[in-house]
């Protein structure tokens, strides 16, 4: 036991997570990442020529994928609510709002 053995256990389970799994994922080549500098200027050039517009709802209304897999779900979501479209039924006590959970997947998500 002790203090050290905790220790020692600890970077067991760490180094064999990071075996089986990763975080993050590199952007492929022909991509821009948001926040790097030409990300930037390309926003800055979107916003100047009044061509940003969309993005503003969009980002009000952003949400993390609550499954590796639904990432198409997310995406819908966020559209839906930007786009202010009433789900016609509740999804938090008494508000009317998209979420992943209320889209219904015909598959079992290890075949998405």
């Amino acid at each position: 036991g002790g203090p050290g053995g905790e220790r020692r256990r600890q970077r067991r389970t760490m180094a064999a997570a990071e075996e089986k799994s990763f975080f993050r994922r590199p952007l492929p080549s022909t991509c821009v990442a948001f926040s790097s500098a030409e990300g930037r200027a390309l926003f800055s050039a979107a916003l100047a020529k009044d061509s940003a517009e969309p993005y503003f709802a969009l980002a009000e209304q952003f949400t993390t994928q609550a499954e590796p897999a639904y990432c198409g779900l997310a995406t819908l979501v966020m559209c839906m609510n930007a786009m202010a479209i009433d789900p016609g039924r509740l999804w938090k006590g008494v508000w009317r709002w998209f979420s992943e959970d209320m889209l219904y997947v015909a598959s079992p998500i290890r075949f998405i």
